[in-house]
């Protein structure tokens, strides 16, 4: 009984020697996670701080790169609003030019004599229409019909001869009705120097 007794003791002082070499090797394993969290804890904060310095150099770009656009910006805004400027001056210039060539225009049409027209030789026909409008200062078809005793088609025909003959004629619409005058210039040459030699008898029988 004793010896049994003596065996279920150190069986038991066996049990504990195992319960404290297992909780020894949980203890070292304990240890060594806790070294590895350390390890894994710095790890992120490395991470962290790389992260952290690769955004803050990215931000750095895209500041600089706004800047830039700003820059840009500010720039083309500048040559936008100097283009404006300069047609604003290119179209006065363009109205003054304008304004000269008239005046040159006008100056060059007082100064212009009987040599500047060339006029062809004209038949008693269209000496006759010419007489009319000239006579009536400003005649429609129908009126040049009349003073000359041809018919309204023939006096369309004399006109446009003598407008390709070279007769300053101003042709403008008047109710949706052709007007015909003599330019006031040409007309006082004509008077003065007779340039066209229209007829004499056929002056007088376009007056009556």
């Amino acid at each position: 009984m004793i010896s049994k007794i003596v065996e279920l003791f150190k069986s038991k002082n066996k049990r504990q020697d195992r319960c404290l070499k297992s909780s020894s090797v949980t203890v070292g394993l304990n240890s060594a996670g806790l070294n590895i969290t350390g390890l894994n804890t710095t790890t992120k904060g490395l991470n962290a701080a790389g992260l952290k310095s690769a955004f803050l150099k990215i931000k750095e770009e895209m500041d600089d790169y706004r800047e830039t656009i700003n820059q840009n910006t500010n720039e083309i805004q500048g040559n936008y609003e100097y283009i404006c400027r300069l047609d604003s001056k290119i179209e006065k210039l363009a109205e003054r030019m304008d304004e000269i060539t008239l005046f040159i225009e006008q100056l060059s049409g007082r100064q212009r004599s009987e040599d500047k027209f060339t006029v062809s030789a004209l038949t008693s026909k269209e000496q006759e229409v010419f007489m009319a409008i000239y006579l009536l200062n400003e005649a429609g078809y129908k009126d040049i019909a009349r003073r000359t005793g041809l018919t309204e088609n023939l006096v369309v025909c004399y006109v446009t001869n003598l407008i390709t003959k070279g007769v300053p004629l101003i042709k403008k619409y008047v109710a949706n009705e052709v007007r015909l005058a003599i330019d006031n210039e040409f007309k006082q040459v004509q008077a003065k120097e007779n340039i066209l030699k229209i007829n004499e008898n056929i002056s007088q029988a376009v007056m009556v």
